[in-house]
């Protein structure tokens, strides 16, 4: 008799539900049914260090109609049994008011996953209890207010007077990266509670020396919470940066980032050029270009007063970089050849006769020969043209390269 009593009970409660369900008049036992008029009140203001609270963007505000709801509870059948309820509407703009037995409910409103970081993971919900009364209509609202974090970048005066082009990123404890300019430094939504961590890179103003920003632990997120990151710097005239999270200061180490921190071996400098020599008589040797481009003529002798012109204006110095870095401790050369740029006009150039004695023919800034108007007078022969790059400048923000090349032509 005892599983045909605990059978009847049963029983008896899917009976008090249907008669609610149906939406007729007549009592679910003693206690009878009522109906919840619902609304869901999303909360706009976030907490502030800075200030008491501060409103969030419309634009990340969500439609009440597109959140999550479920009710649940517990209310007693005819039989004096505690009976569950527990039901969902995976939107609530499709909650449609049923008729529930008279008891004790929780509705719970929910928006956004808590487990996503970005721009678009804004997380809302919250939860609201009330009770159910037998042939009423009781009216009840859900608060809403924002479950995860909000996180902006700020850019500070003293900041962007000593560094150009800042590029800053920060870090979560999930390892969400996230990068910020003053151009676009946008809200961002991250989990409560947890680490930042803050780097970069940037120019420096008045130099345009490059330099990175090492990553530094900032600060902990609180949730319902908008947090803003402050760049700026020590004091001025030092440059020094310092990160200001809420109301917590931070210095952190800046870097110089060398183009090419492991160079071995010299650079070395390539010489493109499109070189002439005409002859003044038929008779004398004729070539164009250099190197494996030389032509081949019969000799033919050549009276030693005549005179060849070399024209020069033509020639390019490109440079090419030949290095040599240390890879996971093995030393391994690498070649890298950069598109073509042109030398400086400071560039020396010097061409001299491949004689015993090595005769200076010319000498002069790569800018003069780019000037050059005229061809140059040479008595025939074969010569070496060499440039290289000028000496070390000492206001340089670190060692100078250094730049060299050399080609023949006849």
């Amino acid at each position: 008799m005892k599983h045909i009593f605990h059978l009847f009970v049963a029983a008896a409660g899917a009976l008090a539900l249907a008669a609610c369900d149906t939406g007729t008049a007549e009592s679910a036992g003693e206690s009878g049914c009522g109906t919840l008029r619902l609304d869901i009140a999303t909360v706009t203001a976030v907490d502030a260090q800075t200030r008491a609270t501060v409103e969030l963007p419309a634009a990340v505000i969500p439609n009440g109609n597109h959140f999550s709801l479920r009710i649940t509870g517990s209310y007693t059948d005819d039989l004096g049994a505690t009976q569950i309820y527990d039901r969902e509407w995976p939107q609530f703009g499709d909650y449609d008011s049923p008729l529930m037995p008279q008891g004790n409910y929780t509705a719970t409103a929910n928006y956004g996953d808590m487990e996503q970081e970005g721009e678009k993971a804004a997380a809302f919900g919250g939860t609201t209890d009330f009770r159910i009364m037998a042939r009423r209509t009781i009216t009840a609202s859900v608060a809403t207010p924002l479950r995860n974090s909000a996180l902006k970048v700020a850019f500070g005066e003293w900041f962007t007077t000593y560094y150009a082009n800042p590029v800053i990123t920060i870090r979560t404890e999930s390892n969400h990266t996230f990068s910020f300019t003053p151009a676009a430094s946008h809200l961002i939504f991250v989990k409560p509670g947890t680490r930042l961590y803050l780097s970069g890179r940037a120019e420096k103003a008045q130099t345009g020396t490059e330099v990175e920003f090492v990553e530094t632990e900032i600060g902990t997120t609180a949730p319902c919470t908008l947090h803003t990151v402050t760049l700026t710097a020590s004091e001025a005239g030092s440059g020094r940066p310092v990160i200001r999270f809420d109301e917590t200061f931070t210095e952190t180490e800046e870097k110089i980032i060398e183009l090419n921190p492991e160079v071995y071996t010299l650079t070395t400098m390539n010489i493109r050029h499109n070189i002439r020599l005409a002859a003044v008589l038929a008779a004398t040797v004729l070539a164009a270009g250099c190197g494996k481009d030389k032509m081949e003529f019969e000799p033919v002798p050549v009276p030693t007063d005549e005179k060849g012109f070399l024209v020069l204006a033509g020639m390019n110095v490109g440079i090419t970089t030949e290095v040599e870095t240390l890879e996971n401790g093995d030393l391994a050369a690498q070649a890298a050849t950069r598109a073509a740029t042109e030398a400086d006009g400071a560039y020396l150039v010097q061409i001299n006769s491949t004689t015993a004695t090595q005769e200076v023919a010319w000498s002069g800034s790569y800018a003069d020969i780019k000037a050059m108007t005229e061809p140059l007078s040479l008595a025939p022969g074969r010569y070496t043209i060499a440039a290289q790059s000028p000496e070390e400048r000492p206001d340089a923000a670190w060692e100078t390269p250094r730049y060299a090349g050399s080609t023949e032509c006849s």
